[in-house]
C-alpha cells in the first residue's frame, strides 16, 4: 500500500509539471475553466495541449457540448490515427 500510495503522488505530480511545462511553453493562451451549476461542459475550440505543443499547425481544434439529462451518449468516430483517444481524453 505504501508503494502504491507513493506511485500515485508521483504520478501526480508529474502530470501536473507537464501541464505547467506546456502551459508556459505553448503558444496557445490557456484559460482557466468557469464552473456554474447547470451541470454542463462546454469546450470552445478545444484542443490537448501536449499535441498543441508538439505539432500546433496539424492540431485541430474541436467543439464539444455535454448538458446534464440531455447528453448522455457520445459515439466517436474517426480514421485510425485520427485522434479520437486525444478528443476522449
Amino acid at each position: 500500500p505504501a508503494m502504491e500510495k507513493a506511485s500515485s503522488l508521483i504520478s501526480e505530480i508529474d502530470v501536473m509539471c507537464a501541464f505547467a511545462h506546456v502551459s508556459t511553453n505553448s503558444p496557445n493562451t490557456y484559460v482557466r475553466p468557469t464552473f456554474n451549476k447547470k451541470g454542463s461542459l462546454v469546450l470552445k475550440e478545444s484542443k490537448h495541449p501536449c499535441l498543441a505543443v508538439i505539432d500546433s499547425n496539424r492540431c485541430i481544434a474541436n467543439d464539444c457540448e455535454m448538458h446534464r439529462n440531455k447528453s448522455t451518449l457520445h459515439i466517436i468516430t474517426g480514421p485510425n490515427m485520427g485522434g479520437k483517444s486525444t478528443y476522449i481524453r
